[in-house]
């Protein structure tokens, strides 16, 4: 995938891309791929530039011609510019800007992102920051928010090798995500590791049965408890249940599992008597941590759910990062669903039965989900 999608960038930012060598690869790696979905790009630098730089970007302007009219007028004629401070040909060197100017650019409209090239920390009013790794083995520990890119992984024997670092590396809660790849290729990333949450929808009332289902013996424990346990044998980073109907009971039911594993907890639906999965949905949602970038959603009734499909419809996602992912066998689609975060407003609109979805919310998921791009197993 284009490492633009696979940052998620907001129109508007300002990206700090930091790191070994091959960020300037990356930088412009990204640039590209703005530039060809229709954006409008600036390309800078804080740090002293090599002159074989200035021929990657179709117009280069110095600090000393950069104000803001002539940054606007460059910018009707180039999608990407690249802004640097003075030029020393003998030294093939381009100094680099001050953090000002790049304050004073941020205000141009309609424009898409400004990439800085920058040693760390990452300046204050950058709003994403982007750290490229050239030895995976050797990532940094990072003291403030990026998403980490794990350069030169090529080939499938370097990808699963750094499946484990790429986990280790999201321990700590200031790696927003791995990207997997080579800043080289135009499609730089093969794969996204970022935090998934399971969602356990067991807020139902059973009425036909006449008694909790998801409370049903199973295996020396309940349903509702395989199903914890086998998403705890995944990597999951939060297992949330949503309950209902006999509330405190079935909490009381998982106190022990809560107790050994901090990932698990409850939340309550106060509307489970509406027999509407969505709202359950939508109250797991609203108790995920911001970044989350994707959630799992299983049924408390379902205890059959393996941990190596999880982690086969974990991978797909990793790999595409598809708004709906979806196991199927004997072409029948099953259980666990995992919808994307960029799918989650949407679900925030599913309308209860009789209630009238808005109009280009969840409505239009109900009608084509294929249009959210689903991928099956």
């Amino acid at each position: 995938m284009r490492l633009a999608a696979a940052l998620r960038l907001s129109d508007g930012d300002i990206v700090a891309v930091m790191g070994d060598a091959g960020r300037l690869t990356a930088l412009f790696r990204l640039a590209d791929d703005l530039v060809e979905a229709g954006g409008r790009v600036i390309t800078t630098t804080t740090e002293p530039l090599s002159t074989a730089w200035l021929e990657r970007a179709p117009r280069h302007l110095s600090a000393f011609a950069a104000n803001r009219a002539a940054v606007e007028a460059a910018l009707e004629r180039h999608a990407h510019l690249l802004l640097t401070g003075p030029v020393d040909r003998a030294l093939a060197r381009a100094a680099g800007v001050t953090p000002g100017l790049l304050e004073t650019l941020h205000a141009i409209p309609d424009l898409t992102a400004i990439l800085v090239n920058t040693e760390p920390p990452a300046p204050d009013f950058a709003t994403r920051a982007l750290w490229v790794c050239d030895a995976p083995h050797n990532a940094p520990t990072l003291t403030a928010p990026a998403t980490l890119l794990l350069n030169q992984v090529e080939t499938p024997e370097a990808l699963e090798a750094t499946h484990p670092i790429a986990a280790n590396l999201l321990t700590n809660k200031n790696v927003e995500a791995v990207l997997l790849g080579s800043a080289r290729k135009l499609n730089a990333v093969r794969e996204v590791h970022a935090r998934v949450a399971a969602i356990v929808l067991a807020a139902g009332r059973s009425v036909r049965m006449g008694r909790l289902k998801q409370l049903l013996p199973w295996a020396g424990t309940t349903l509702l408890g395989e199903v914890i346990n086998r998403l705890r044998a995944t990597p999951v980073s939060d297992i949330v249940v949503v309950t209902g109907a006999e509330r405190e009971t079935v909490e009381a039911s998982l106190a022990e599992v809560m107790r050994m594993d901090m990932r698990v907890r409850c939340v309550f639906n106060p509307d489970f008597a509406a027999g509407e999965m969505a709202r359950s949905l939508q109250a797991g949602l609203r108790a995920l941590p911001a970044n989350r970038q994707a959630a799992l959603v299983a049924l408390a009734d379902q205890p059959r759910i393996e941990p190596a499909v999880i982690e086969v419809v974990l991978q797909r996602w990793r790999e595409t990062q598809a708004s709906v992912v979806a196991p199927v066998h004997a072409g029948r689609r099953g259980h666990p669903l995992l919808f994307d975060c960029a799918l989650w407003p949407a679900a925030a609109e599913l309308a209860a039965p009789r209630q009238p979805a808005r109009r280009g919310g969840a409505g239009r998921y109900r009608e084509s989900r294929s249009g959210y791009g689903e991928h099956l197993l």
